[in-house]
């Protein structure tokens, strides 16, 4: 700027509030040969009064010095002579009416004051006072922007808690199956959602099985998802508990306690022995179980609407078998919506043609093969969330089952 004025070099200064001075943050002299010329002056601070950037300050108008050296008033005066350095001007810049900083500029020769460079001056004050204004203003939002993202970074943890605590133990195993689960969010940087699954004793001899899907995203969702699931499993086990009083009593729940959110529960009471399944579904996409004796895949019957926090008709039990070698496979909605329109989605059929292509893999495998499938029909951009549970009866006489296998992310990341 000093260049283009066509004089020697400036300094620029900006209030320091809490030392109550003048600090100097940039300094141009090209000007200026030697050693001495590279920082003729050694003052780096001024307060209010002091030589020309103090009275500027306190003034808040330009100041200007046509020979420094015949002055008292400038502490610099006599390096400025060694410099060969003679007029000084300076001009105020401000924000939100107050001065901020002063821009200096000095020349060799000995200059009047000259009305054109006074206006200048004025105009590169206000121009600064933009600047400046900007500078801050991007500071401030930077610190917000890192606020925020604190912000979130702690609510993802404590949502990331309560997801985790809506998985089944990978530490136990589940005589005479293999199991695993996985959950996939649809986006990178949101590990966290409505949904949510289980698998727990209820006594010895049976299981409880259940997947859901609460209405919304991120912590609200998860602790509500946290709710649901901590409420099914105490009501489940209760002696004379059934799949449908066990929705009945969360859905009077949800009442009482004003949940305002779509609620979807598949829930299932397995008999580990003989494969006997009660189950009873509220609004939740259809379970499937895979036959590979038959090569066939049978949709369990559903239909009744979701938890709502309002009185509906009871909900029914239903009841099947899971014979030997079969798999069933339980899901979000996020799997059969997935897909890049709603004529492209994968849908309930798309899902069991996929499940019969699956024949001969563990319950793992068939997680992994469904998430990138999903992906890959989605081209990476997934409409929602997908948990998913996949439950294999040994077709032999073992009694001991794998442990459960956690695919979170399907261990695959091919998300933008």
């Amino acid at each position: 700027m000093t260049n283009g004025l066509g004089w020697a070099g400036g300094n620029l200064w900006i209030v320091e509030e809490s030392r109550f001075c003048l600090t100097r943050i940039a300094e141009y002299s090209p000007r200026l040969s030697g050693e001495v010329g590279k920082d003729w002056s050694q003052l780096k601070r001024f307060y209010p009064g002091q030589g020309l950037p103090g009275q500027v300050w306190s003034s808040g108008k330009v100041q200007w010095i046509t020979d420094l050296t015949l002055t008292d008033i400038y502490p610099r005066a006599g390096e400025a002579a060694q410099v060969g350095l003679h007029t000084v001007c300076g001009s105020p810049f401000l924000l939100d009416g107050k001065v901020s900083g002063v821009f200096e500029c000095f020349h060799q020769d000995v200059l009047e004051p000259d009305k054109d460079m006074l206006e200048t001056l004025v105009v590169v004050g206000a121009m600064l006072g933009q600047l400046l204004q900007r500078r801050r203003d991007e500071v401030a939002l930077r610190k917000a922007n890192t606020r925020l993202r604190q912000a979130y970074e702690r609510e993802r943890e404590i949502a990331l808690r309560f997801q985790k605590s809506l998985w089944p133990s990978t530490e136990s195993r589940l005589s005479g199956y293999d199991a695993a689960f996985s959950y996939r969010p649809a986006f990178k940087d949101a590990d966290v959602g409505g949904d949510f699954f289980n698998l727990f004793d209820i006594d010895s001899e049976k299981v409880g099985l259940v997947i859901g899907d609460v209405g919304g995203k991120g912590l609200e969702a998860a602790v509500t998802a946290a709710w649901v699931q901590h409420a099914l499993v105490a009501l489940a086990l209760r002696a004379e508990a059934n799949p449908g009083l066990v929705l009945d009593d969360l859905q009077r729940l949800l009442g009482s306690l004003q949940v305002e959110c779509l609620v979807t529960i598949f829930f299932a009471l397995l008999e580990k022995k003989s494969g006997r399944m009660v189950y009873s579904c509220a609004g939740h996409e259809p379970a499937l179980i895979w036959s590979g004796e038959s090569s066939s895949c049978r949709q369990l019957e559903y239909g009744q609407p979701a938890l709502v926090g309002f009185p509906v008709d009871p909900y029914r039990c239903y009841e099947t078998k899971l014979d030997r070698g079969e798999i069933l496979f339980l899901y979000t909605d996020g799997l059969s919506e997935s897909g890049t329109s709603v004529s492209q989605m994968l849908g309930q059929d798309g899902i069991a043609d996929l499940l019969a292509y699956c024949r001969g893999k563990k319950p793992s495998e068939i997680l992994k093969f469904f998430c990138q499938a999903a992906a890959g029909i989605s081209h990476g951009h997934l409409k929602d969330d997908i948990a998913m549970v996949a439950l294999q009866r040994h077709a032999d006489d073992r009694d001991v089952g794998e442990k459960p296998v956690e695919l979170c992310d399907c261990e695959i990341d091919d998300r933008d």
